[in-house]
């Protein structure tokens, strides 16, 4: 649908530079490219309502988060209201099944992929108010240092080869016809988003709270790495060990810089391998 690469535009679009229209008015393009969206998605019927209120809770919550007195509580409020839509538990959205049932290698069980807007809208919210990011694409190289690569390179040779001793995936090269599709949107509406989630808010939110007391921030990526960890839970044990030490390069990543750039593309490079060289999503007998 329309929408969701109106959506992922939007989300993209949160590098670009602010348009100056005069002096006392400047707009973010990302502001611009969420409208569009939400009425793209109104007219298409994958957004009613009740979500315009999610999203305008979660709108309001993520900026108040940087100000005042009360900001230890608007993050509080916004991180609740982020999950209730990243978990499509907020009503008035609907999914846009990307891939149906396809079988993308021939000893694995047929996969479905769903793009969600809820949960890229709130990765988009979360990004441009609350994590550390380059503030227009010319900066990326200073949110990408050598350092970061490494961490990228060992993340990925570290996960997949994980994944092949445990007897999760086998070596599958392919490009399935959906593969631009599902890659895309892997990366604008769910690395994004879940790099701004546990990266962006949990773990440099605990960083700071045991920095603050027992100077080091090891222990929040540690813990923040459990989280994303048990979050896969619904997948087994083999992807919960998977998904923790994945979660554990992302983490890495993002210290190298404390930007969220590099996160986003560990977690990517992750995803974009073993959808591209690997048994997608994973070997029947491991299910």
């Amino acid at each position: 649908m329309l929408a969701f690469s109106v959506l992922a535009l939007a989300v993209a679009s949160a590098w670009l530079p602010d348009i100056r229209l005069s002096r006392r008015i400047v707009i973010a393009p990302w502001w611009l490219g969420l409208g569009a969206a939400i009425v793209v998605a109104m007219v298409e019927g994958v957004v009613r309502t009740p979500a315009l209120l999610g999203l305008a809770l979660l709108s309001v919550s993520a900026w108040a988060a940087t100000r005042g007195r009360a900001r230890a509580w608007w993050t509080v409020i916004a991180v609740v209201v982020a999950l209730a839509l990243a978990l499509h538990i907020w009503p008035g959205f609907e999914s846009w099944v990307v891939i149906e049932r396809a079988r993308l290698s021939a000893d694995a069980p047929p996969f479905t992929y769903h793009a969600r807007f809820d949960k890229g809208a709130a990765g988009l919210l979360l990004l441009v108010f609350l994590t550390r990011r380059a503030a227009t694409v010319t900066q990326w190289p200073y949110a990408f240092n050598r350092q970061s690569m490494v961490v990228l390179a060992c993340t990925v040779a570290t996960v997949i080869g994980l994944g092949l001793a445990l007897g999760y995936v086998r070596p599958d090269p392919k490009w399935p016809a959906m593969a631009p599709a599902f890659l895309v949107f892997n990366l604008l509406l769910t690395c994004v988003a879940e790099e701004a989630f546990f990266r962006g808010v949990l773990q440099e939110r605990c960083a700071a709270f045991v920095h603050a007391r027992w100077g080091a921030r090891w222990p929040a990526l540690l813990v923040t790495s459990v989280v994303f960890g048990a979050a896969h839970g619904a997948g087994g044990v083999a992807l919960v060990v998977l998904a923790t030490v994945a979660s554990i390069g992302y983490g890495l990543a993002y210290e190298t810089t404390r930007r969220i750039e590099p996160a986003i593309a560990t977690h990517f490079c992750v995803n974009a391998a073993h959808f591209l060289g690997f048994t997608y999503p994973v070997l029947a007998r491991a299910v």
